[in-house]
């Protein structure tokens, strides 16, 4: 990990800082054109103007070692931070200040479960359907069924070959009893 550099000078504020390498390589890239409150921010100091409002929400007490934000929240319970006009998620922001460049712009996995958390030790690049496929998503529990609603096994010949072309498994079995039941329905006969 990168030396952090204290907020106050002193460590046992605990409030730190990324290194100031990192963050003046990575503000241009993060600020774009630059924020508005930099006019605040003497000449020359905006990486340690911006590292310092940033670092301000987090509080590094949370529970299991977590880093929590505790500034404006997305609807969906993110910490957002705005960075040049533009508001992005806090746990990126933390992860790019601290570890650098998040690679090929993978989404960020907390390994901790902790939405709220910003502590970049928490945090993995994983692919979309890595980190769909740790939390607890639809997609985690359709990947985690073994047979269907009816008892039927999902896999093997009993899977609609088209919809496992999508990407979908259904039951084959549960869609023939559909289909004649539809047909018989149409033809105003009463089914079993």
């Amino acid at each position: 990990m990168v030396d952090l550099i204290p907020l106050s000078g002193k460590p046992e504020s605990g409030k730190f800082w990324g290194s100031a390498e990192t963050t003046r390589s990575l503000l241009p890239r993060l600020l774009g054109s630059g924020p508005r409150d930099m006019g605040q921010a003497k000449r020359g100091h905006e990486a340690e103007y911006f590292q310092h409002r940033f670092w301000s929400k987090v509080d590094k007490n949370g529970p299991n070692g977590c880093w929590i934000w505790t500034a404006g929240k997305t609807s969906t319970g993110y910490g957002e931070f705005e960075v040049g006009y533009k508001m992005r998620k806090a746990h990126r922001v933390a992860y790019e200040l601290v570890k650098g460049e998040i690679p090929g712009g993978l989404p960020l996995d907390h390994l901790c479960k902790n939405i709220v958390c910003v502590n970049p030790d928490h945090l993995e690049p994983v692919t979309t359907r890595e980190n769909l496929l740790r939390g607890d998503t639809i997609t985690r529990r359709n990947v985690d069924k073994t047979h269907c609603i009816h008892g039927h096994p999902l896999s093997g010949d009993n899977l609609v070959p088209f919809m496992l072309a999508r990407g979908e498994r259904r039951c084959a079995t549960c869609v023939r009893e559909r289909k004649r039941q539809e047909y018989w329905r149409r033809k105003n006969v009463p089914t079993a």
